[in-house]
């Protein structure tokens, strides 16, 4: 998702609930119309990134395979079209922040430019398949109620501030940050979940709704 739009989910953090069955009813509608089948999907939200920042994103667990409902067969597959899911992906999210916040933010026409000028480009989606059922353990353990910053990372912590190790992408090399105490736990803060929601979410053949 654009950094231009985690403005707008950081003001209103009641759409991070709503992120998760958007992105899987993407990939849900798209896997049924190309192969016909209902597959298993797991959604991990995801808030901070590698400076800490407040950074929304989804990590979508999706099974190489799917239950044809009319034939009651599994049906394996393995090719998911990036790019297709890449603009189903950005119309969906486009659309529904428009409905949402349409009729809640004042400056509208700001709102419907930033929206036209994300539609236009490319976002980011990465595709990764799984060795192992250990390897998908591994991966899914990491972004499940654990801490925005590993203990290790944290280099010293005074009275007045605190350095820590981050990886800065574009420079390729990780980089030291320093921050004020107040700054660090505002950083933190951020990220702690609303209450009541989930660090795992399940649909297609796992909803609640599906799993008769």
């Amino acid at each position: 998702m654009p950094n231009a739009l985690w403005p707008l989910l950081h003001q209103y953090r009641e759409l991070l609930h709503d992120l998760a069955a958007l992105g899987a009813s993407v990939i849900k509608r798209w896997v049924h119309a190309y192969y016909g089948v209902t597959p298993i999907i797991v959604v991990i939200p995801h808030t901070f990134g590698r400076r800490l920042n407040f950074h929304p994103h989804l990590h979508i667990l999706v099974s190489a395979g799917g239950l044809d409902k009319q034939k009651s067969n599994w049906v394996h597959f393995h090719h998911f079209d990036k790019y297709a899911l890449m603009y189903w992906w950005r119309f969906a999210v486009v659309r529904y922040l428009a409905e949402v916040l349409g009729a809640d933010i004042e400056n509208t026409g700001a709102l419907d430019e930033t929206l036209k000028q994300q539609s236009k480009r490319a976002w980011n989606i990465h595709i990764k398949r799984f060795s192992s059922k250990s390897h998908f353990l591994r991966y899914a353990g990491r972004y499940l109620r654990r801490p925005p910053i590993a203990e290790h990372r944290i280099i010293s912590v005074t009275n007045h501030q605190v350095e820590f190790w981050a990886n800065d992408l574009k420079l390729k090399a990780w980089v030291r940050i320093k921050v004020s105490l107040e700054e660090f736990l505002a950083l933190l803060i951020q990220h702690v979940p609303d209450r009541y929601v989930n660090g795992i979410r399940y649909f297609g053949l796992l909803s609640p709704a599906g799993r008769h």
